[in-house]
């Protein structure tokens, strides 16, 4: 009975990590070419407290906030939760 209470716990953490991944992440674009004004905000949901965002090799804690004075390409960000779960989302910064 222990082997199998263990077993149904690790399948109960898996799966609730599982739904770690971001709510929604969005771009404001840059105001004109070079401008390095642009921003992305994302907001998190599941896995557990509390959350690292990496984007551009900087690694910040926070589950809702955003990268100011970006360049117009595209960005990968990467959020590792409390358990080391991570989930990643690209998002573009265009030019206006």
């Amino acid at each position: 009975k222990k082997i199998v209470t263990i077993v149904l716990f690790l399948v109960a953490c898996f799966q609730a990590n599982a739904q770690f991944n971001f709510l929604n992440a969005y771009a404001s674009a840059e105001s004109c070419t070079g401008a390095a004004n642009g921003s992305i905000c994302w907001t998190l949901t599941g896995g557990t407290s509390p959350y690292f965002i990496n984007i551009l090799g900087t690694t910040t804690p926070n589950s809702f906030t955003c990268a100011n004075n970006l360049s117009a390409m595209t960005y990968t960000i990467v959020a590792t939760d409390a358990t080391s779960a991570s989930t990643s989302t690209v998002v573009v910064v265009g030019t206006n």
